[in-house]
């Protein structure tokens, strides 16, 4: 980990500010953390102990890690879980686990679903929605950092490689 380096922690777009000593509770010995301020709210800091950095954080994908990673999930998606918790738990452990490959395919099932039940005049619950709303946060930031884009560009970028 370097200082400026941008990298991912817990679902969010982060910078690597500085890398200081600190003890957070009276009696214990500082120690060393890197304090992260989120891309899109720079006044805020993380701290993540330095020991434990490399199983917290992971650099941003490349652009050619995200072309792939779209080319492989292509045609592929996550199984629809009927049961609603046992749902919210696999769902929740994939956005807590934070791969990307996987969140893009739990996006694609999740849409997936929001369209079938559309068809048929439902919609998603507010459960689903939420998981839905946090799982294309944690692709969106990333990916349209990586790929220089906004939203609607990277939304477009999808569509466009969906359907080559």
């Amino acid at each position: 980990m370097q200082i400026g380096m941008i990298v991912m922690y817990n679902g969010q777009l982060c910078k690597i500010k500085e890398a200081c000593e600190r003890s957070f509770f009276p009696g214990q010995p500082a120690k060393l953390y890197y304090t992260l301020s989120p891309v899109d709210r720079e006044e805020d800091a993380l701290y993540v102990p330095a020991d434990q950095a490399a199983e917290k954080c992971r650099p941003v994908l490349s652009r050619a890690e995200i072309e792939l990673m779209r080319r492989e999930a292509d045609g592929k998606t996550l199984p629809w879980i009927e049961d609603r918790q046992v749902r919210l738990k696999e769902y929740g452990q994939i956005l807590k686990d934070g791969d990307p490959a996987q969140i893009l395919l739990l996006i694609r099932c999740l849409l997936e679903k929001k369209t079938e039940l559309v068809a048929s005049k439902k919609k998603l619950t507010a459960t689903d929605e939420k998981l839905l709303a946090t799982a294309e946060k944690m692709i969106d930031d990333e990916f349209a950092y990586v790929l220089d884009m906004n939203r609607e560009e990277l939304a477009e970028f999808f569509e466009e490689n969906t359907n080559e």
